[in-house]
């Protein structure tokens, strides 16, 4: 997937892993429309699969441009690369029981924001 600066007046945040058997990495990137980055953080976790993982990342992602952006009204775009994941977030029939307070979370944490 190659990068795209976000439209004019919106936030980006890249979300992007490497995972081995029992390990994955996970980096997020915030970025404005010219491309400047705003936060850059990673972690490390146990991988109970790749789908889980970038549930994570995108809960912290949101968590994180919350907090930062909690006084400023900007629309934010989440790019990741798993239609597995893309298809659980917009459909709500696709989505695991198993996690569902996980989408809870998440759904919350979009409520923030003036458009994902």
């Amino acid at each position: 997937m190659d990068w795209e600066l976000p439209p004019c007046g919106w936030m980006k945040f890249n979300v992007a892993w490497v995972s081995s058997d029992e390990r994955a990495a996970c980096r997020r990137v915030l970025r404005d429309e010219k491309g400047v980055v705003s936060a850059l953080f990673s972690s490390n976790c146990v991988v109970e699969g790749l789908e889980m993982v970038v549930l994570m990342a995108i809960k912290v992602a949101i968590e994180m441009f919350s907090s930062l952006f909690h006084k400023v009204q900007l629309p934010l775009i989440i790019e990741f690369d798993l239609s597995t994941v893309s298809n659980w977030l917009k459909y709500r029939s696709l989505r695991p029981w198993s996690l569902r307070k996980l989408f809870a979370e998440i759904e919350d944490g979009c409520r923030h924001i003036t458009e994902i």
